[in-house]
């Protein structure tokens, strides 16, 4: 079985989520090669793909990558592109109790 086969039942119209789901299960295993095959090319639609093609350039921190540009600053135009994200007022608040304990 492939990684495809997860999703087998869902509908056509639903691709872009399950893309989504998959590239953050590879993200949340360090496959940072396999997350952003999946998501770069929906990342400019400001949706999913772009806040975890934002967190896998993240994720690569110093590391000079494409267009001769760290990790950090690809992730940082990442963000740029996404905008505003319905998570973020959850990631805050998951961010703060941690930095409470």
């Amino acid at each position: 079985r492939t990684s495809a086969a997860l999703f087998e039942r869902t509908s056509p119209a639903d691709a872009p989520q399950r893309r989504a789901c998959l590239a953050s299960l590879w993200l949340g295993y360090g496959m940072l090669d396999e997350a952003h095959a999946l998501v770069q090319a929906e990342s400019y639609a400001g949706s999913d793909a772009a806040y975890l093609h934002a967190l896998l350039h993240r994720r690569e921190a110093a590391h000079v990558g494409e267009l001769s540009m760290t990790g950090f600053q690809n992730s940082r135009y990442w963000f740029g592109v996404l905008g505003d994200h319905p998570l973020f007022p959850d990631v805050r608040a998951a961010a703060l109790t941690a930095a409470d304990t």
